[in-house]
């Protein structure tokens, strides 16, 4: 009896991640903006349920990209570059990252954008990340982990739909090929897919073609964080990656 009281005392204690001390702590050391623990959208979270929600797979990704050469030389880059001035249509709204397909919807935000920019602002519309879910045979669907990757692949291979065509649902379903509000099936495909392995290529590929999908190592205070620039504060490496 007794040792059934101590486990399920662990159990309770290390269910939720997110207290009142770390928040005051941040609220006085961070350079970022903390969330109130009311309005945090992860405080009923499970540590393991967070590291889950944000887990990818970096190493194996560098087999599958090849690397892209550069677009311009580096004096070719003005000073500053702004692209909310010069495509501004093309600015989407920052979807919150749900729990079924978290890793993909990076992958999905930055192609959409990208859509927008490749036909000069005209295709403004969010592309699907349902269908990714419900028809990527490598997506990782509402489980956990996965490759950011995989879902350029399929946008070369097979195309997506926008969102409207194919809205998102929160959960696996049968893939269909049929739009839900009886659009005509119109798909937006990447020419190609590769990585940036530097800066100088990254400010190159960002300058000529928008956006770009990127990845860095998540520390246990980053939950907390709500808006500003982003800068490990305290808190465990929790040896994952946000997409």
């Amino acid at each position: 009896m007794k040792s059934l009281i101590i486990l399920s005392i662990i159990i309770f204690s290390s269910q939720y991640v997110i207290n009142e001390n770390e928040i005051s702590y941040l609220k006085q050391k961070a350079p970022f903006t903390v969330y109130n623990y009311e309005e945090n959208p992860f405080k009923s979270y499970s540590e393991t349920e967070l590291k889950n929600l944000f887990q990818s797979n970096i190493p194996e990704q560098k087999i599958f990209l090849k690397k892209f050469p550069f677009l311009s030389k580096k004096n070719d880059l003005p000073e500053s570059y702004d692209i909310r001035e010069k495509w501004p249509s093309c600015i989407q709204k920052i979807w919150e990252s749900p729990r079924c397909g978290s890793v993909t919807l990076p992958s999905v935000t930055a192609f959409s954008n990208r859509v927008c920019i490749g036909t000069l602002g005209k295709m403004t519309t969010q592309l699907s990340l349902q269908q990714i879910i419900s028809c990527d045979p490598s997506s990782p669907k509402c489980d956990t982990g996965g490759l950011a990757f995989t879902a350029w692949q399929f946008f070369k291979s097979n195309g997506v739909v926008d969102s409207l065509c194919y809205p998102y649902e929160g959960k696996e379903s049968d893939c269909d090929n049929k739009c839900k509000n009886g659009d005509e099936w119109k798909v937006y495909k990447a020419s190609s897919i590769y990585s940036l392995n530097n800066i100088d290529d990254i400010k190159n590929d960002l300058f000529n073609y928008g956006y770009v999908e990127a990845t860095f190592t998540v520390y246990s205070d980053f939950i907390n964080y709500q808006r500003g620039i982003y800068q490990h504060t305290t808190g465990s490496l929790w040896e994952i990656i946000l997409l």
